[in-house]
């Protein structure tokens, strides 16, 4: 209240560009034939902010039948890489279904003005996770749709990287498309084609004296270090059982979260099956000799709980999910574990799996079919585990290295 200091200003900055990048190759991509991974490289002479970038492409029906999205444009990257001076930065398998999990973690204001950038959509009243997205009619040209690739932890931390220190390589986004049978509804088209794919992000210009300042860090050997968190995905087929374990064989110097999510018969990348009996689902993580929880966690509510925990917003008061207990219960299962030593409070607290100890999710009792159906003899078919860890990219004359 007595500190009368003028604010701190951003004066070593001379410009903000707001700049585009094509994708390099074919200008389009076909879910059935032809080039499947498009290839984004990002060059220049400025400061880069991976926290504004947004991708976008137009689509449109390859038949005379409209295309009938499940969720946003995201849904069409099944998988997603980044490397920065041919250094693998962020590999992320499943990128659409991760995506979409962290999706559902927002309030559903967000959700809206997320989708509004995607394909538009209408949501029933009470109906938290129910986003229906508006169709594409067939015989036109087509719709442009954008999104941000918030599933990245490149976008989520919060620096600037150097465009001008990393070579000729750049920063390179390589997108692998999926299948429509994962995107669209069957009711409709799944064959899709995709054009005129751009990124937009902002670029910086520093002063000609600090820009020589961090020239000449790097130059005299010195590094430039940006920790984020990143995603490793794995999907694992399962018994025809209730009672289940699904083991991931990675090795993480700080891993933090294990999100469990699985699916029982579809493709859809917004599929996430809900047992019948989810009060009386049972389970744990074991990662070598330690396990999470003491005691197996069990009920809706130790398990909403659980994700509350490992998303952060149990004690915050203005970061909902949009995720309500009938959600959980019914079509929306998701199943977390924090591994952190000091939750939310403190950086690279999470368990060291260095050593190679397997990372296990044992769960019992996982119900039959989806709550409301007749189906009473099919069970979980497919586990997906995102693992959630600690990252550093070290930037240096020489190139990139990488440290998870």
């Amino acid at each position: 209240m007595l500190n009368f200091k003028s604010p701190d200003t951003a004066s070593f900055v001379v410009d903000r560009h707001e700049a585009n990048w094509a994708a390099s190759g074919s200008n389009i991509y076909d879910s059935d034939l032809g080039v499947k991974t498009i290839r984004l490289n990002l060059t220049g002479q400025t400061f880069f902010d991976p926290g504004s970038l947004m991708i976008q492409f137009k689509v449109r029906s390859k038949i005379a039948s409209d295309l009938k999205p499940l969720t946003g444009p995201w849904s069409f990257i099944k998988r997603l890489t980044v490397t920065c001076s041919g250094a693998n930065v962020e590999d992320i398998l499943y990128y659409n279904r991760c995506h979409e999990l962290l999706d559902r973690f927002h309030s559903k204001e967000k959700r809206l003005n997320t989708h509004d950038m995607g394909f538009g959509c209408t949501v029933a009243d009470g109906k938290k996770q129910d986003l229906e997205q508006v169709p594409i009619a067939h015989g036109v040209a087509g719709r442009y749709v954008n999104f941000f690739p918030s599933a990245l932890g490149i976008s989520n931390c919060s620096k600037w990287i150097p465009l001008w220190a990393l070579g000729s390589s750049g920063l390179v986004y390589t997108l692998e498309i999926a299948p429509g049978a994962e995107i669209f509804d069957a009711s409709g088209s799944q064959q899709y084609e995709i054009s005129d794919v751009r990124a937009f992000a902002n670029t910086y210009s520093l002063n000609s004296e600090l820009q020589n300042k961090y020239a000449t860090h790097l130059l005299e050997g010195k590094q430039l270090n940006i920790n984020f968190r990143s995603w490793s995905n794995t999907m694992i087929s399962l018994l025809d059982s209730d009672t289940w374990t699904a083991h991931v064989a990675r090795s993480f110097t700080r891993l933090n979260t294990v999100f469990l999510t699985t699916v029982q018969d579809g493709a859809e990348v917004n599929e996430f099956y809900a047992p019948k009996t989810s009060e009386n689902v049972e389970g744990w993580l074991q990662i070598g000799d330690k396990r999470w929880s003491d005691m197996s966690t069990a009920t809706t509510a130790q398990w909403m709980y659980r994700l509350f925990t490992a998303l952060g917003t149990l004690g915050s008061a203005i970061y909902p999910i949009s995720m309500s207990r009938e959600d959980f219960k019914t079509k929306t299962a998701v199943f977390a574990w924090d591994t952190e030593k000091v939750p939310a409070s403190a950086s690279y607290s999470g368990h060291n799996c260095s050593t190679g100890a397997l990372i296990s999710v044992n769960m019992k009792n996982f119900g039959t079919a989806p709550q409301g159906t007749d189906n009473d003899t099919g069970h979980a078919r497919r586990a997906y585990l995102f693992c959630h860890y600690d990252v550093i990219l070290s930037l240096t004359d020489q190139g990139a290295n990488v440290l998870s």
